[in-house]
């Protein structure tokens, strides 16, 4: 689910499997911030799709404008 939805925002491969590591670091070391007023699939999409805008917005940053 998370790779399926870092390719959808990303669409590029590696860069998805990038924004999938991050989510899931994110998630292993921020666990104890889940407060439950969510399902725990809501919060881990929400952590994925911030990964992911977040290597888009890396990507866009050193792209080059001929």
């Amino acid at each position: 689910m998370v790779f399926k939805l870092a390719l959808k925002i990303t669409g590029n491969h590696q860069d998805a499997e990038d924004a999938a590591q991050d989510a899931f670091l994110n998630l292993a070391t921020r666990l104890e911030r889940f407060e439950g007023r969510s399902t725990l699939k809501t919060w881990i999409y929400r952590v994925a799709v911030n990964a992911a805008l977040m290597v888009v917005r890396g990507v866009r940053k050193h792209q080059h404008v001929e």
